[in-house]
């Protein structure tokens, strides 16, 4: 029983045994223990399960129990900052202004009080220091508690059978994803292959999920058949970009740099690191291989079933990257070596720019106000075609792009004819600012592209109408053909009001299961206890993470957080903003729906 099958399960709602055999015999103590305590923290097994855990020993079922353990965190740190929580300390903003001063001018003052750990001194009469497992000041625990809140009213989340079946139909759904994975998938994904092989007849849809195949496929030493899925140098690109930044997506080093040092500024000029950061972060991007990655690249290069004209077109977006990696894995000795012809063939071709470039063309076309030649490349490109759509139809003209884009809607992703839907009303609204999210960048603001305001409102509205019908016609469509027969789907009227996440991609590991906004829940009992616990497995540092509510009253909104600890309904734990080694820290906020 292997450990990461058993993590990927849990992620979905069972347990993993490979070849379940189903005996009738009475449980074990074991086994009495194990269901007993996956009870404790929420899970119930059914009865597949139930009939499974029974046959098995009790190594493997002390296996499954330390996993589930460790998914819900028992363990780890638990500890709040204020004893008692749901009391109020009673401090304000007077302690901390006169905690502030007696230790700027300590020398001056000479206050009576006691000396933390931390080094702060707490005056007599300001904080009630019995009241606080570390400093109220500066937020630093002292006191490390494993107390784990268990038999909660919570109803018991169901644990289901899995097989090795089962696991490589996940796997295959991962695979096969139409949009790239968020972290747990990923994480997933890197599990199942370290055990499980890779189907044969699958294709893998996103070049995101193609760069986690090979990475895994690498690891576990099958380079063979790793190689055989380098179809395109952007694969090989992506790969090499994955490692040394551990990014799947491909952003400018100068974006990383700007980043890096954005992050690192403060407004106290001691404690502004930006300097530092950016250098760091110029260091951590310069490229350096071994030799055994350089011989690896030469290969897959040379034997890309591309052509070298193709290559090179392909190359060229990220032309400045990929001259840094050719020098930096020594490309171009590998090329004077025999049986690497193909290889010094494309860097003859990619260095004299012996090709044209699909993205010049259509420059060309946009300049010379070629429609007709405008479409035909735009049609190579359903995907490119449709994030210029609305531009396109102000430049070319209505008629023109929508007779051609009509010609590669049904190659068009759900999510992205979606998305059309939804920004053509702020695209075409001659008032309104868009926001753009570059990769690795910051948000920026975008102006009203200036043909928008050469057309009258009506126009407008018009053009909006028609963008939201073709687009829900062409979904029509689509989904009324993806017939599956003896199934029936109902579709909730309260669908209508809750938001439709398109492209949001979290990239923390979430082993339980995790709410998207707009999620809504049928509560039981008459308390709520939110909670964020983080800092596991990092070295004592100061690591400020908040944990805060929006209430919503009848006549007033408030915030429960770290600078209002009470409000009506809702009381926090308080600011911890110093967690200590290795086992990280938390804070909670309890609400009393009895009060709201």
């Amino acid at each position: 029983m292997e450990k990461d099958l058993l993590i990927v399960a849990l992620r979905q709602g069972a347990v993993s045994i490979s070849n379940p055999i189903f005996v009738d015999q009475p449980f074990s103590p074991r086994g009495i223990a194990l269901v007993t305590e996956l009870e404790s923290v929420g899970y119930q097994a059914d009865t597949p399960l139930l009939a499974a855990l029974t046959a098995l020993d009790d190594e493997n079922l002390q296996k499954i129990l330390d996993t589930v353990n460790e998914v819900m965190g028992v363990g780890l740190n638990w500890a709040p900052l204020v004893k008692g929580w749901l009391t109020p300390t009673g401090e304000g903003e007077a302690d901390h202004i006169l905690t502030l001063l007696s230790n700027a001018y300590n020398e001056v003052w000479k206050m009576e009080g006691k000396r933390l750990p931390c080094g702060h001194l707490i005056p007599d009469g300001t904080f009630p220091l019995e009241r606080y497992n570390g400093c109220p000041f500066c937020g630093q625990p002292f006191v490390l508690s494993q107390v784990v809140y268990k038999g909660q009213g919570s109803e018991l989340k169901p644990l289901r059978l899995w097989t090795d079946a089962d696991l490589d139909a996940h796997l295959a759904h991962l695979l096969q994803s139409p949009v790239p994975l968020d972290a747990t998938q990923a994480d997933s994904l890197k599990r199942l292959l370290r055990h499980r092989p890779l189907p044969a007849a699958i294709t893998i849809k996103m070049k995101e999920t193609l760069v986690l195949v090979i990475d895994a496929l690498l690891d576990v030493g099958n380079e063979l058949q790793a190689e055989g899925l380098m179809k395109h140098p952007s694969d090989i690109l992506r790969y090499l970009w994955y490692k040394h930044t551990g990014q799947l997506q491909m952003v400018e080093p100068r974006t990383l740099v700007k980043r890096a040092d954005e992050n690192s500024r403060h407004v106290w000029a001691s404690e502004d690191t930006s300097v530092e950061a950016a250098e760091a972060m110029k260091k951590k991007l310069k490229l350096k291989y071994d030799r055994k990655t350089c011989r690896r690249v030469a290969r897959w290069l040379n034997y890309l079933p591309l052509s070298a004209t193709d290559a090179c077109v392909a190359m060229h977006p990220k032309r400045e990257i990929w001259v840094r990696m050719i020098r930096a894995l020594r490309l171009a000795e590998y090329a004077r070596r025999p049986s690497f012809e193909r290889l010094a063939q494309l860097l003859d071709c990619f260095y004299k720019q012996d090709y044209t470039v699909w993205q010049g063309q259509l420059d060309r076309c946009h300049r010379e106000r070629n429609t007709a030649g405008a479409m035909a490349l735009l049609k190579q490109r359903p995907g490119t075609f449709a994030r210029q759509l609305f531009s396109s139809l102000l430049w070319y003209g209505i008629e023109e792009t929508l007779l051609a884009f009509n010609e590669v809607l049904p190659q068009l992703p759900p999510r992205l004819l979606f998305s059309l839907g939804n920004h053509a009303e702020n695209y075409f609204n001659p008032e309104a600012q868009r926001v753009t999210y570059p990769l690795g960048g910051f948000p920026k603001l975008i102006p009203v592209n200036k043909l928008v305001r050469l057309h009258t409102s009506q126009q407008l509205e018009a053009l909006i109408k028609t963008i939201f019908f073709l687009v829900i016609d062409r979904m029509g469509r689509q989904y009324a053909t993806d017939l599956h027969p003896g199934r029936k789907v109902f579709i909730a009227h309260e669908l209508m009001h809750i938001p439709l996440a398109v492209g949001d991609r979290s990239k923390t590991i979430q082993d339980t299961s995790c709410a998207l906004q707009g999620t809504r829940f049928k509560l039981h009992g008459d308390k709520v206890r939110l909670f964020l616990q983080w800092g596991k497995g990092l070295k004592a540092q100061h690591l400020d993470m908040d944990i805060s509510c929006f209430v919503a009253y009848d006549d007033h909104t408030d915030e429960c957080a770290y600078f209002q600890l009470t409000v009506p309904g809702a009381k926090h734990s308080g600011d911890i903003r110093h967690i200590p080694n290795l086992v990280g820290t938390a804070e909670y906020i309890e609400l009393d729906l009895d009060e709201l």
